[in-house]
């Protein structure tokens, strides 16, 4: 299943949901909510800090007062011109692009499996 099918099936079953107003139904919603975020996370963390482990976001290692969206990928990318071992940098970049792939197909899978 695809990430967009999965969010576009959720929504749909919640717009149903605000109509039945079942205390079950309620709880089937929250609970894919619960399974999507799930798969955003990576137990191995993001590199270099570990204790953050979202892919989607996690604060900016570069800002201070800012968030980041996809932090793996924008930490391997950041000042990647003036890197000393540009292919290194650009290898970090590539395993970032495959972990932020396989999270959102997870996330979708977890929505699948969850009963949609």
């Amino acid at each position: 299943m695809e990430i967009t099918t999965a969010v576009t099936t959720i929504a749909t079953t919640g717009e149903d949901v605000r109509v039945v107003c079942s205390p079950l139904a309620v709880r089937v919603v929250n609970d894919q909510l619960m399974q999507l975020e799930r798969g955003f996370i990576d137990p191995l963390g993001l590199p270099g800090r570990a204790w953050y482990r979202h892919v989607v976001y996690a604060p900016s290692s570069h800002n201070s007062y800012a968030g980041q969206a996809f932090p793996g990928l924008a930490d391997a990318m950041f000042d990647i011109e003036n890197a000393a071992n540009q292919n290194e940098r650009w290898e970090e970049v590539k395993k970032q692009l495959a972990v932020i792939t396989y999270t959102v197909q997870s996330a979708a899978t977890a929505i699948e499996e969850g009963g949609l």
